[in-house]
């Protein structure tokens, strides 16, 4: 499913010409490939190799998935996620070369080898809440480093709005949280689809609040939420982070959104909470 989050809105457009007739295998460029290790002088040409053959300032759902494959880069979790949050992508699915150019040229990435690096930094910091490595000393110079016995000695990119986000990670993951939004919600639209906020809370918010997965199951089985506005958006993530699984912290005169009261209300009818752990 997490695939199809990237996938779904671009598959039409990818595999049938204007006409609805499915492409000619001779009409589309041999796609390039690059090898993780591999240097280039630039990040544009990172973006040429994977940019739609009949677009090519443009980046869709097949080439992400060529670029993931390419750099080890899983899809089903957050790290595509984190990919258009740094590139600041204003649309599911798809990179503009400008996006790209401009992100990369501050990260200095230029491998997809640094490019996952990046990814897997932020995703461990900010997903997964592990402690950072001591930073390294300011007159570190960017360039690889490689043991076979040992990690890297110095950075494969330029890690300076990585330490920015270790100063408070808490405000990083806010911003990255906030931005997931509007990727996914279709322009004029003021929701988000269920299924997508679904998926994007069971790789976004679940590995942090051990409460998230009960009220996923609860939204399945209610099955009468079609859509999420920004407020709920918003106090889904605020409600994980102050609420425990036996709802220590909810306090039920507090301005929650129904759906997460009514959460609340399904889960005490299942008679594994103390009711004394709930603010009265």
């Amino acid at each position: 499913m997490p695939i199809c989050l990237w996938c779904i809105s671009d598959c039409a457009t990818h595999s049938d010409d204007d006409n609805g007739e499915p492409s000619k295998a001779s009409d589309v460029p041999t796609p390039q490939t690059i090898t993780c290790g591999e240097i280039v002088r630039r990040p544009d040409e990172l973006f040429d190799a994977y940019a739609d053959p009949k677009e090519l300032d443009t980046m869709g759902a097949d080439g992400l998935v060529r670029l993931c494959a390419d750099a080890n880069i899983p899809m089903e979790g957050t790290r595509p996620l984190l990919l258009a949050w740094q590139l600041d992508a204003k649309e599911l699915a798809t990179f503009s070369k400008e996006e790209w150019t401009k992100g990369l040229d501050v990260l200095e990435v230029n491998s997809l080898q640094s490019l996952s690096a990046v990814l897997i930094d932020l995703e461990e910091l900010l997903v997964l809440r592990k402690p950072p490595p001591g930073r390294p000393p300011p007159r570190a110079i960017s360039k690889y480093i490689k043991s076979k016995s040992a990690t890297p000695l110095i950075d494969k990119y330029n890690k300076g709005r990585y330490w920015s986000y270790v100063e408070n990670v808490e405000a990083a993951f806010s911003n990255f949280y906030s931005f997931l939004f509007g990727l996914v919600k279709n322009e004029g639209s003021r929701n988000i689809d269920i299924d997508y906020a679904l998926v994007l809370w069971s790789v976004v918010l679940e590995p942090i609040y051990p409460i998230m997965p009960e009220i996923i199951e609860f939204i399945k089985e209610k099955g009468t939420c079609k859509g999420v506005n920004k407020d709920l958006w918003n106090m889904m993530k605020d409600f994980c982070r102050v609420v425990k699984p036996t709802l220590e912290g909810y306090d039920s005169d507090g301005a929650w959104p129904t759906l997460l009261d009514d959460f609340v209300a399904w889960k005490n009818a299942k008679g594994e909470v103390n009711n004394e752990s709930i603010a009265a």
